[in-house]
């Protein structure tokens, strides 16, 4: 069988959910396969079992095609931080030397070659354009692994921001010759409206590409959590409906937003995704994880949040902090090693009687716990730690979760409204997410899981528009 490279003419045209969708379809159709993608920048990040570090939207293919998500399916990673700086994450782990190019390419390789082992076809996923010119010597997602793996290529086009003939066409035509010699076709993605009506797009640009047209993807709302922040600007800056209200901050280096999207999902939840603090008064403020905790605490008490937060808390509006939200609630959080950049202190929100110190290690693991807040019930619940901070509270408090070593996790004030986790998931679980908005006297429904919910319909949309039997000869079945 044939390996597939699904690369794109620009970052944000849908190269992770087609490649969840194909692991999707082909994994049920009796194929072993597993997504990989050498090289991603990213904030959205998993743990896998092991405790290494990956990209979410790999996790979310591995989910995809049935499989427990590993790092070898994201052997690099880097993740922005503040000041110009940005973590690099190899095999898992924090890479603090500056490695060479050809040394990264071998780790690559190697997470491949074991995978390929073990797998019939490798769905391989490439960042943003493969021909960014100036960019090439550095570039091992887009072409040099499909170039080891002799893999098939297809480009992806987003119709939905316009120039999609241009995007297609020139995008092929700067590749170069070996690489253009192994595109199979190109697949059109966020279309609306009816695809027949796209039948003269579909002929000229077969015509100007000499290259087939796979399929014509509809433009779909799909409940997926996205890959990183440019998904961001298509979510709701506000509230769409009746319900209870709900704030997200939308931090400069915001992370891991992937744990909203259960919430966002419940039918009596109207959540937005704020920028600026809103002119009306939220039911729930959450501040989520950040690459960058003192910068982005800095930032709230500069454009106004930290102070609109602490008016709103006295109101009543309760908080959410989820790992760096968590720790910005506290009173200070402190940077003595410069894990973070060159910020040593910066003021909390003083809402919870505590303090962060950064440490140069980081701490990534899987977690399960048990909720000991008595107003949220002994419920069971699990997800994963990503931080490098330890965060001490002073005096005694209410923890809200008791890990199964033993330890505690957390804050709950006397009265709810002030909740901080350093659980990245705990969302997800429909009884804890039932019990926590019931705080509130707020119905939780949601029900079926999201990403399962998501991804059958993601399904659905690859069969009717592409086809198996397109699939098939792809990866040469």
């Amino acid at each position: 069988m044939n390996h597939l490279a699904v690369l794109g003419t620009s970052s944000h045209v849908g190269k992770s959910m087609v490649v969840a969708g194909l692991c999707r379809v082909l994994a049920r159709e009796g194929l072993a396969v597993a997504p990989f993608k050498a090289q991603n920048m990213a904030l959205n990040a998993y743990v896998a079992l092991d405790g290494g570090e990956m990209g979410y939207a790999q996790a979310l293919q591995a989910w995809a095609a049935g499989l427990e998500p590993t790092v070898d399916m994201n052997p690099i990673l880097m993740k922005p931080g503040a000041d110009g700086q940005a973590q690099l994450i190899v095999q898992g782990k924090v890479e603090t030397r500056r490695p060479s190019r050809t040394w990264l390419e071998q780790q690559a390789r190697a997470s491949f070659d074991r995978l390929a082992q073990t797998y019939d076809v490798i769905l391989m996923e490439g960042a943003g354009s493969p021909v960014e010119l100036n960019l090439w010597e550095g570039d091992l997602a887009n072409l040099a692994l499909p170039r080891y793996a002799k893999a098939s290529l297809m480009l992806v086009g987003d119709i939905d921001r316009g120039g999609v003939f241009a995007s297609l066409h020139g995008t092929l035509a700067l590749l170069p010759a070996e690489d253009r010699e192994r595109v199979q076709g190109v697949l059109i993605n966020k279309f609306r409206g009816n695809p027949a009506l796209f039948e003269d797009g579909v002929a000229i640009i077969e015509r100007l590409t000499q290259t087939a047209v796979l399929g014509i993807l509809p433009y779909w709302a799909f409940s997926l959590p996205e890959e990183d922040g440019v998904g961001l600007e298509s979510k709701p800056s506000q509230w769409t409906r009746p319900g209870f209200r709900v704030s997200v901050a939308v931090l400069p280096h915001i992370s891991n937003f992937t744990d909203l999207a259960a919430l966002e999902r419940e039918p009596a939840v109207s959540l937005a995704w704020h920028r600026e603090p809103p002119d009306q008064r939220p039911d729930l403020v959450v501040l989520p994880g950040s690459k960058a905790t003192l910068a982005d605490l800095e930032w709230l008490h500069k454009s106004g949040w930290a102070e609109r937060i602490i008016q709103w808390q006295r109101q009543g509006t309760a908080l959410l902090g989820v790992c760096g939200g968590f720790q910005m609630l506290g009173q200070w959080v402190c940077d003595p090693h410069h894990v973070e950049g060159s910020r040593e202190k910066v003021a909390g929100l003083n809402l919870i009687p505590a303090v962060t110190t950064m440490k140069p290690m980081k701490i990534t693991r899987r977690r399960q716990a048990t909720v000991v807040a008595r107003e949220f019930g002994h419920i069971r619940v699990d997800g994963y730690e990503i931080h490098n901070g330890d965060t001490k509270i002073q005096g005694v408090h209410r923890p809200l979760l008791a890990w199964d070593d033993g330890t505690k996790d957390g804050y709950v004030s006397e009265d709810s409204q002030v909740i901080g986790t350093y659980l990245h998931g705990i969302l997800d679980g429909e009884l804890f997410r039932r019990a926590f908005l019931a705080r509130w006297g707020v119905p939780g429904g949601a029900g079926a899981d999201p990403v399962e919910e998501g991804l059958k319909q993601l399904e659905e949309v690859i069969r009717e528009h592409v086809g198996v039997r397109t699939l098939f000869s792809l990866v040469g079945v």
